[in-house]
């Protein structure tokens, strides 16, 4: 389960969506986006060993489609 492999409770994504960004143009974080945090390292990956990127610049409406958590994962 995702919760599980980013550390949450499970459960904790029963009701969320997510934006799935087609072909994104990705960089590796700088650390002064908006959102980083205290517990922000450089190298491309979370403090949870998770991998990370930012998206420069606005994306355009067709580029971005809006599901939830559960279709994302097939429900796993």
């Amino acid at each position: 389960m995702v919760e599980q492999r980013l550390g949450l409770n499970p459960g904790d994504f029963d009701n969320v969506q997510v934006a799935v960004i087609e072909r994104p143009n990705v960089q590796i974080p700088a650390g002064k986006e908006l959102g980083a945090n205290a517990n922000w390292i450089p190298g491309g990956y979370t403090s949870g060993g998770i991998p990370e990127a930012v998206i420069p610049g606005q994306l355009k409406t067709d580029q971005v489609k809006v599901i939830s958590m559960a279709e994302l994962f097939n429900g796993n």
